[in-house]
């Protein structure tokens, strides 16, 4: 199967749905696309554009990062970034697309979440069959609408490996243990989501659509 991947920023794909992008990259063809380079005079850009292009390496996935700013895409026309989104879906005709979550609490990754939904509308000549939403530590969960997902992805041998990149965003991962986005909440919070769906570890998603053709 074909996988694309949508993201608002370099590490929402690790953070959010890293064991689950191991997972299916080993027998699927994957591609994740990020919308923002980062944020404008960061001094530590370098070293994230970095190890996001050697962990996609490693994954063996084809990825592309688009050149918006953090925290800008509110200022970019929806129209513009509706029509690059659907451009990667007419071109890669993915069966199944993740995204980032329209209930977060972070704008960038809801205005992503809506360019993709409008871009994988089910109609007739669209390739994709099944429309997901992730959620990213701290964002998704401060915004206090986790009754909306209802999909769990089993990442109980992914997880070593998963913290591991993690890691390596260190711009990104928080040194506060009770921080969502630091190594032990990361941990922790996969660890909750895997107990309440029988696993030891797992990835939240809400589904959007499915179509059974």
């Amino acid at each position: 199967m074909k996988i694309l991947v949508v993201c608002a920023h370099m590490d929402d794909e690790m953070f959010g749905f890293g064991g689950s992008l191991f997972k299916l990259s080993i027998n699927n063809e994957v591609r994740v696309i990020t919308l923002c380079h980062g944020r404008i005079n960061d001094d530590g850009q370098n070293e994230r554009t970095s190890t996001y292009f050697d962990i996609m390496s490693e994954l063996g996935v084809s990825c592309d990062v688009y050149p918006y700013f953090d925290l800008s895409l509110d200022k970019i026309d929806f129209v513009e970034l509706n029509s690059l989104i659907g451009n990667e879906v007419k071109l890669f005709r993915p069966d199944i697309v993740f995204s980032n979550s329209d209930s977060d609490i972070h704008r960038d990754h809801v205005i992503v979440a809506e360019a993709t939904k409008v871009a994988c509308r089910p109609m007739s000549g669209c390739s994709v069959k099944e429309l997901y939403q992730f959620a990213v530590p701290a964002s998704s969960q401060w915004g206090f609408n986790q009754d909306n997902y209802n999909v769990c992805f089993d990442i109980t041998n992914y997880i070593d490996q998963k913290l591991e990149w993690c890691g390596r965003y260190n711009t990104e991962i928080k040194n506060d243990d009770t921080h969502p986005n630091s190594l032990n909440g990361i941990r922790t919070f996969n660890g909750y989501v895997g107990n309440i769906f029988g696993f030891k570890y797992g990835e939240l998603c809400k589904l959007v659509y499915k179509r059974s053709l």
